[in-house]
């Protein structure tokens, strides 16, 4: 049922989100470990698939909880990762960089290669939105390695992604170009869809000529406001158009994922909740702070 349910979910269903909620619910009355771990670990995933970082961060807390009780630290520290993923999303960057560099520690120590992996991409997730690109990069140059021995599209093209994000952030257009496609040629060896829309925006900044044939993959499977969200942002960069970034913001909104509305906000011309944003949230020094300084210097 959990299996099932994260696979419906990555297809763009969000109905798979109750099988993953209805199968955590037989493993704690189950009693076993491992199944209890698997679903802390797969329900947060998967609503932070559909932007529900709220809850995924409150899940993953207390998957914290109930796999220290039941003596499953590896498990433990996972969760601690997704917690801190979402908590990021969620603009708590300090909490989330303190979780996710205290989950990176743990993990080391018992050279666990997949909680390295999280652990670090969700540790550069919470620097690179405030500019600390040269930390960022430091973790990249560990983590991504041992992705590329994991590979797949949870370690690996997440990582890809990142490192595309974080080289774009620092100018490094060709390297961010070079990390995109490879993302995009593991990703689309997979029917999943939700990986693919994780592509979408980079690949319409980087790679323009790529990104319609991704967006006709995830077109059929945008029954959620999350996709439509994500759509409509890549639809906004390809076409420069002011509308689709408007409605994008207003969903990120409805979701309180913040550096996702900031950015959209920026492209949209609502400078001035977009900078409301920046400083509320201390983007200043990363991206977004230089994309509104870019506009406000042109507007000048």
């Amino acid at each position: 049922m959990n299996n099932v349910g994260v696979c419906e979910s990555m297809l763009g269903d969000p109905g798979g989100l109750d099988r993953v909620r209805e199968s955590m619910r037989l493993a704690e009355e189950s009693g076993d470990a491992e199944a209890i771990g698997r679903a802390y670990s797969n329900l947060p995933a998967t609503l932070a698939m559909y932007l529900r970082h709220g809850e995924a961060a409150e899940i993953s807390n207390r998957g914290r909880e109930v796999s220290r009780r039941l003596g499953a630290p590896g498990y433990e520290w996972f969760h601690a990762a997704n917690e801190a993923s979402s908590l990021a999303e969620l603009g708590r960057y300090e909490d989330a960089e303190a979780l996710a560099q205290e989950s990176l520690e743990h993990t080391r120590t018992v050279k666990a290669a997949p909680g390295i992996a999280n652990a670090g991409a969700t540790l550069v997730q919470t620097l690179l939105p405030r500019g600390r690109y040269e930390e960022a990069r430091e973790i990249m140059d560990e983590i991504v390695p041992i992705a590329r021995g994991l590979g797949g599209n949870e370690f690996l093209a997440l990582c890809l992604r990142l490192e595309a994000e974080l080289e774009l952030a620092r100018g490094n257009i060709n390297a961010a170009r070079l990390a995109i496609q490879e993302a995009l040629d593991v990703v689309l060896a997979t029917p999943a869809v939700w990986h693919v829309l994780e592509l979408l925006l980079p690949t319409a900044q980087l790679l323009p000529e790529r990104a319609e044939a991704l967006l006709e993959r995830v077109r059929p499977a945008v029954r959620d406001p999350a996709f439509q969200a994500t759509v409509e942002e890549a639809e906004g960069v390809l076409y420069g158009d002011r509308d689709r970034f408007a409605r994008a913001a207003d969903i990120y909104r409805s979701f309180d994922v913040s550096y996702r509305e900031a950015r959209c906000r920026l492209e949209s011309g609502d400078l001035d909740r977009a900078r409301e944003l920046i400083r509320r949230f201390g983007l200043e020094n990363g991206p977004l702070g230089a994309r509104l300084r870019e506009i406000e210097s042109a507007n000048l």
